[in-house]
């Protein structure tokens, strides 16, 4: 597979096509309490009070449903770790680009120390990392598409490695025991992230001589009504469905009511990337038929996080590095406790992607090694 250098941003399948590209009203832009013409959306503040002294943590993200609100936490937790204030705030309405972009910008001319983009694409970004890093601050692009020129960190999940690690057991569960593999994807091609999930796992899946049907597309502000109605016309019209790919868990709880109306709980296993506590709820409760997901790497991130930042502020993080992480595999067997993160999982850190993500020619940090970074003064 080629290699894509940091300086060519990839170009997501249907990048932005499912976008809304018409602002918001009047709202409050990331770390200003005035307001931000064009931006807006749902916006928090916290940090260390009056005692920080390293500058802000600024968070935009395009959406705030699944795994961003567990994103936020633990950005506020690094901001707090590095005695740095922190805000927050979430497109409205969320999807809508242009409102991201207006939340961005919000931070970089707030002069926050360190800006972070989630969701939305960084190579629709490229005016204010250039700024912000011009003016020597950072910018930190997470589940955000490939690196682009100019940002300071790319870090996301390892969506190939998390995708690999649900067909090992699809081929142990399934295909090794006889049953042929059918393949129903659940997929939003407006997030870079969810392009490269699905896209992982069906190009393992097609090697594999598995079949794999086309693609449903799920609207970015619907993911679970759409999940649901989509899953429902495909277990008709294509009864041999046996695997579902739900890229998270809104996606998990859409497609549930549709397989249990088919009277397919037997039949169709649910795999799922991240896993939340909802999820992971019902799994303990023996009611979920999500049978096996690729864990969110939150503690992982955390940690690295906060090491990478104070790195940051001391000059000596590598800027223009490119940061996927990957958690561990959970089924019934090992569904952590509630309230606790999922155990394991590594980083690998490198300059480059390929076309799916990967880091390229990498040097990968166990869960252990991360914490005892974070941990370092």
């Amino acid at each position: 597979m080629d290699a894509m250098k940091v300086s060519r941003p990839r170009r997501s399948r249907g990048l932005l096509m499912t976008l809304a590209v018409v602002a918001s009203a009047v709202a409050v832009g990331c770390g200003s309490d005035k307001p931000d013409e064009g931006g807006g959306g749902a916006s928090t503040s916290g940090g260390s009070g009056e005692t920080a002294s390293n500058g802000s943590i600024c968070v935009s993200s395009l959406v705030g449903f699944a795994i961003v609100p567990d994103l936020l936490r633990i950005w506020e937790d690094t901001a707090n770790k590095n005695n740095m204030e922190f805000s927050s705030t979430i497109a409205s309405p969320e999807g809508d680009l242009k409102s991201a972009q207006s939340n961005v910008n919000s931070c970089v001319r707030k002069k926050s120390k360190v800006t972070v983009n989630i969701t939305t694409p960084d190579a629709t970004l490229q005016a204010p990392i250039k700024q912000t890093t011009a003016a020597g601050n950072f910018f930190v692009g997470q589940y955000s598409g490939a690196p682009v020129e100019g940002g300071t960190m790319s870090l996301s999940p390892d969506d190939p490695a998390m995708s690999k690690l649900l067909f090992d057991w699809a081929k142990e569960n399934l295909a090794d025991k006889g049953t042929k593999p059918v393949v129903l994807p659940l997929t939003t091609s407006a997030f870079p992230v969810v392009v490269n999930r699905i896209g992982s796992f069906s190009k393992l899946a097609k090697d594999a001589g598995w079949k794999v049907l086309g693609p449903q597309e799920l609207r970015p502000d619907k993911v679970a009504a759409d999940a649901t109605s989509k899953t429902a016309a495909a277990l008709r019209s294509n009864p041999d469905v046996n695997i579902i790919l739900a890229y998270t868990d809104d996606v998990t709880a859409g497609a549930a009511p549709a397989v249990r109306d088919a009277n397919k709980q037997d039949q169709v296993k649910v795999l799922a990337w991240e896993g939340l506590e909802p999820t992971y709820a019902e799994m303990r409760a023996g009611k979920s038929l999500v049978a096996a997901i690729a864990g969110a790497p939150i503690q992982i991130m955390n940690d690295l996080q906060v090491w990478a930042v104070r790195g940051m502020l001391d000059g000596t993080f590598k800027k223009g590095s490119v940061w996927r992480c990957v958690g561990p595999l959970i089924t019934t067997d090992n569904v952590p406790p509630k309230g606790e993160p999922n155990k394991g999982g590594s980083c690998e850190e490198g300059t480059e992607v390929d076309d799916l993500g990967a880091v390229v020619n990498g040097k990968t940090y166990t869960a252990d090694q991360l914490t005892e970074m974070a941990a370092q003064q």
